[in-house]
């Protein structure tokens, strides 16, 4: 690949999807103002003899090939190339995308193909001018106190939407004849006017009109009457849009309030802690007739006070609406995002289903966060997440959920998400964010109960309390969130305990030479922790291996030695995810690990040196 520095110096605007209609021997019939006035006295040229030589022979042979096939021509003709576009007055596009298909028109009944010409080089910069225009008329619109509406006659698709502080709210997505199906039942069974006004404007979408303009009366939800009016029309050089613009009389009062402009928290240009709340709920509204998924998320900064006492509230400032820029382009038009006060954010999603598209989108979140501010100052996000109907179907019970994984976030030693999952974190004890809090307190509490229950059964009978007791085993998962938990001796070749759905066989026979030459890794605690077992692909790739064939992707080791060699191994495993363990998780898991490997040691060398007399 040639890696190119400079421009080429180029003494016209570099197209970004200019067209021609040419013959098929490539001579051109009409094509944009740009394309005559880069090639000038050279439009006479076939437009084979502009791009690279060897692109053109072989588009010729293509478009030659289709209009001499005997078979019935089909209007699916397409190719595509990489090549060169020039002028041969000394101006060339060194890299140009051009497509090639059939166009609509024919030339008195002849086929003549459309061709797309797209520099690439000068694509980025194009596409960013786009971008910063669409940034500018966003801005514009949110601050207009009106609706506006789209219609694309080849699907039917009708679209209402509205822009408050630079977020957009589709309030109609859906075929445009089952809408008005929908509206003109209840509104317009007993009433002529308003019937023939809908029906007025339906009539000019349909007829697909230029522009249009007209008056629209109406009752609504309240009974109260209103009016409106409707301007709109295709846009200039696309053929399959009509846009306009909704403008409801000056009385407002009836309008929600998440959409006006009273809503937006003036320090982000997020919705305040009242309209994202009643976004939610009117979303969830929405959807408890459908199969649609949503999730709702609690969005705060880790240590925020620290950071405004040590970088002063400029600084704290800044942080704030960065994450706020962030959570806002992160999500996009999947959900939208409110800002609750002070460091704390609100998200609802409803456009992504999937738990694990969900982890993604956190990820990407938190990694941005990251990056973007020196790494002295370490800004981090803890998150706790829940999800609609699974969690709740009421807008109260879901956010008690989300704000509990919140709180077990904030436990686990924050930088990280926690989506609520029931059997693992528990169900509600209260309704108040600070019962929650609570609630998760008497839970830790609780941990610490279990755990000196467990060892104190340990040291009064024996390792037996967990390697014979399949249920004792699944206490310990559940008191730690762990996938699986395996037991190996006999310098790692006999399994002792294999608890969870392992893929294969569990135990470490194989890489127990690995395990030996790396004794440094444990370190003289006998432990290794290890958040993502992908790091270890090219660092390691026989215990790398090993992880991925039991879909390992965390885990704790604990290990006892013999003659300097790892003989009993305890592993806490985690299935398919990372995960960042807590210093609580990993001391008391430690624990455990140790006094049962120490154990079975010590029991399996009594054994061999019995046996030996």
């Amino acid at each position: 690949m040639e890696i190119i520095q400079e421009r080429d110096t180029i003494n016209f605007i570099a197209p970004a999807d200019e067209w021609a209609k040419v013959r098929p021997n490539g001579t051109v019939v009409s094509a944009s103002n740009w394309y005559y006035s880069f090639v000038r006295e050279n439009s006479i040229l076939s437009i084979f003899e502009l791009i690279d030589s060897a692109d053109s022979s072989r588009l010729s042979e293509l478009m030659s090939g289709y209009l001499s096939d005997d078979a019935k021509k089909s209007d699916d003709f397409f190719a595509e190339f990489i090549t060169s576009f020039t002028n041969k007055l000394g101006d060339t596009f060194p890299i140009c995308y051009i497509a090639v298909k059939l166009a609509e028109e024919t030339e008195s009944g002849n086929v003549l193909f459309e061709v797309r010409i797209s520099d690439l080089r000068g694509m980025g910069d194009k596409l960013e001018l786009y971008r910063k225009k669409m940034a500018k008329y966003h801005f514009f619109m949110s601050i207009k106190d009106e609706m506006y509406f789209e219609y694309r006659p080849s699907d039917g698709n009708f679209v209402v939407y509205k822009y408050t502080g630079g977020s957009c709210y589709k309030l109609v997505d859906e075929d445009f004849s089952q809408y008005i199906e929908k509206t003109q039942k209840p509104l317009c069974r007993d009433d002529k006017i308003l019937l023939r006004q809908l029906d007025t404007v339906c009539s000019y979408i349909y007829r697909q009109e230029k522009t249009f303009r007209t008056t629209f009366d109406f009752t609504d939800e309240t009974g109260e009457f209103r009016s409106a009016k409707v301007i709109g029309g295709f846009v200039a050089g696309e053929r399959d849009m009509i846009a306009g613009v909704y403008i409801p009389d000056k009385e407002r009062d009836s309008e929600k309030y998440y959409l006006s402009s009273a809503a937006v928290d003036p320090g982000t240009g997020l919705l305040n802690k009242r309209a994202i709340s009643e976004y939610a709920a009117e979303m969830i509204g929405m959807i408890k007739d459908t199969d649609q998924k949503a999730w709702m998320m609690i969005i705060d900064i880790d240590d925020f006070k620290r950071v405004n006492d040590n970088f002063g509230h400029l600084f704290g400032d800044e942080v704030i609406r960065y994450t706020a820029n962030t959570l806002s382009e992160e999500i996009g038009e999947n959900g939208m995002v409110g800002r609750f006060g002070g460091d704390e954010f609100f998200a609802f999603v409803h456009k992504i289903p999937e738990r694990d598209d969900i982890k993604i989108l956190l990820k990407s979140i938190a990694k941005r966060l990251a990056i973007h501010f020196d790494p002295k100052v370490k800004i981090t996000l803890s998150i706790g997440a829940a999800k609609y109907p699974d969690d709740g179907t009421e807008l109260d019970e879901i956010f008690a959920k989300a704000d509990k994984a919140l709180y077990i976030a904030k436990e686990k030693g924050k930088d990280r998400h926690i989506i609520y999952e029931e059997k693992l974190h528990g169900g509600l004890s209260g309704d108040s964010m600070q019962s929650q809090a609570v609630s998760y307190a008497v839970s830790r509490e609780k941990k610490r109960q279990l755990l000196c229950s467990l060892m104190t059964r340990i040291a009064m009978e024996d390792e037996k309390v967990v390697t014979g007791d399949a249920s004792v085993q699944m206490d310990i998962r559940t008191l730690f969130d762990l996938d699986g938990i395996t037991i190996v001796t006999d310098f790692c070749k006999t399994v002792v305990v294999s608890n969870g759905k392992y893929i294969g066989e569990p135990g470490f026979e194989g890489v127990d030479e690995w395990l030996g030459e790396k004794i440094e890794r444990f370190g003289e605690s006998g432990r290794y922790v290890e958040n993502n077992v992908s790091t270890l692909q090219y660092s390691n790739p026989d215990i790398y291996r090993h992880m991925r064939s039991a879909e390992i992707g965390a885990c704790i080791i604990c290990v006892e030695y013999v003659d300097g060699r790892i003989h009993t191994l305890m592993s806490f495993d985690q299935f398919n995810k990372n995960r960042k363990w807590s210093d609580n998780d990993i001391d008391g898991i430690s624990l455990i690990g140790h006094t049962i490997t120490r154990l079975i040691k010590q029991k399996r060398v009594k054994e061999r040196r019995a046996i030996s007399f």
